[in-house]
């Protein structure tokens, strides 16, 4: 009677002693998603555009752009962005590097990377070009609000 006892209460152990490393192996709740957005058109061409990113304890952190391409536009098109630091009255930075793709209408994203300070406010900037067969090519672009 005396070893069953001690059988069960080993195993009662077990799963407190487990359930204390799973929450000490996870760490703090991550920072919540954010997203800036503008948009832009001409001609019945259309673009909406965003920057997902989190604030951790000292950084803005960039993580994708995303879009969507409406309207007349057709599957190749030309779309520009950056996430800059606004810095006033001195140029402003570029913390991606910029990117230059060729986009199909519809949605669409790309992982990218920058980090700035939460001192600073940082937007994302961007132009498109539709390609319109023998015509003018429509373009529009734009830029977020700063956050």
């Amino acid at each position: 009677m005396r070893s069953t006892f001690r059988r069960f209460a080993a195993m009662a152990v077990i799963p407190v002693a487990a359930a204390g490393i799973m929450v000490a192996a996870h760490p703090a709740v991550a920072a919540a998603p954010k997203y800036l957005s503008s948009s832009c058109s001409d001609d019945g061409y259309r673009l909406g555009i965003g920057v997902h990113y989190y604030n951790d304890s000292t950084q803005h952190v960039v993580t994708k752009v995303s879009w969507h391409v409406g309207g007349n536009a057709g599957n190749t098109n030309y779309l520009d962005f950056r996430v800059y630091v606004d810095k006033n009255n001195a140029p402003d930075p570029d913390i991606t590097n910029g990117y230059s793709l060729t986009v199909k209408k519809g949605f669409g994203e790309k992982a990218v990377s920058g980090r700035t300070s939460l001192s600073n406010k940082m937007y994302l900037g961007f132009g498109m070009q539709f390609h319109k067969a023998s015509a003018v090519d429509p373009y529009c672009d734009g830029q977020t609000s700063r956050v």
